[in-house]
């Protein structure tokens, strides 16, 4: 697969994360946010390791962490 199709993935679904972020009154959508976000971090993180950004990696690896704590404090209503 060449790059430039998993940087438009990246992008693409990314500022599709943000959106469903953004509105702060619906709840509903906010919370399928850290869902998305959760799927654009396989992206970043091989896209970071196939170009040897190691920080990129570990940010791509933080980012993934707090989405499943997203995840798990707004499906599951744990802290």
């Amino acid at each position: 697969m060449p790059i430039n199709h998993i940087i438009q993935a990246v992008i693409l679904v990314g500022a599709g994360w943000a959106w469903w972020l953004l509105p702060k009154k619906e709840t509903e959508k906010r919370r399928w946010g850290f869902v998305i976000i959760l799927c654009t971090q396989p992206l970043w993180f091989y896209m970071s390791w196939r170009n040897g950004q190691w920080a990129v990696a570990l940010i791509s690896i933080w980012y993934g962490i707090n989405a499943i704590r997203g995840i798990r404090s707004h499906f599951f209503g744990g802290g």
